[in-house]
């Protein structure tokens, strides 16, 4: 099992040319809450960014 059963998880595909993949890929991505984790499409992942490039709020 790569994943408990009781694990909070978010399943992320990609395939195809505008993916950028030339096979289909599938990423399991363990999850718990307070993580931290940015993913690219929530405001933590662009507010990490502003942060690495010198911006401020």
């Amino acid at each position: 099992m790569l994943v408990r059963a009781d694990t909070a998880r978010i399943l992320i595909t990609s395939k195809g040319t505008v993916a950028t993949q030339s096979v289909f890929h599938l990423h399991i991505v363990p999850r718990q809450e307070g993580d931290g984790l940015p993913l690219p499409w929530t405001p933590q992942h662009a507010a990490r960014a502003a942060a690495q490039n010198g911006a401020t709020a």
